[in-house]
């Protein structure tokens, strides 16, 4: 009995980080909110040279070393959609923005997601 117990508390803690985080969205959400709300800011992440070399249409770039600027130029309860090259830096960011007391951050991942979802389309 212990053993059946010790088994599925060790597989609801496994579960649990498997689940997707509320704030983790895909880019046809944030294109469904960036579609809806125009106030919505889309924020890329990346280094400015990864950024010159390609980004999604409207997007600004805030390094995610810089990510102070968001919050020193933006109300906390703005709308802010977050995306880098693979996630990890949009997740950084994430978290960075959710400490600095941002209430409606959205992670959209990477330009690989984009790309998996609606092809090769990065605009200049």
């Amino acid at each position: 009995m212990k053993k059946l117990l010790l088994f599925l508390m060790s597989l609801m803690l496994v579960m649990t980080g498997c689940t997707k985080s509320d704030n983790t969205i895909t880019f046809s959400d944030a294109k469904k909110m960036l579609d809806k709300n125009a106030m919505v800011v889309l924020v890329d992440v990346r280094s400015p040279e990864e950024f010159n070399k390609g980004h999604l249409n409207g997007a600004i770039n805030v390094p995610v070393k810089n990510i102070s600027f968001i919050n020193e130029n933006y109300e906390k309860d703005d709308e802010i959609v977050v995306y880098c090259k693979t996630g990890a830096r949009a997740s950084n960011a994430v978290d960075g923005l959710n400490k600095f007391g941002f209430k409606y951050v959205y992670n959209a991942g990477g330009l690989s997601d984009y790309n998996d979802e609606f092809g090769e389309l990065v605009i200049r």
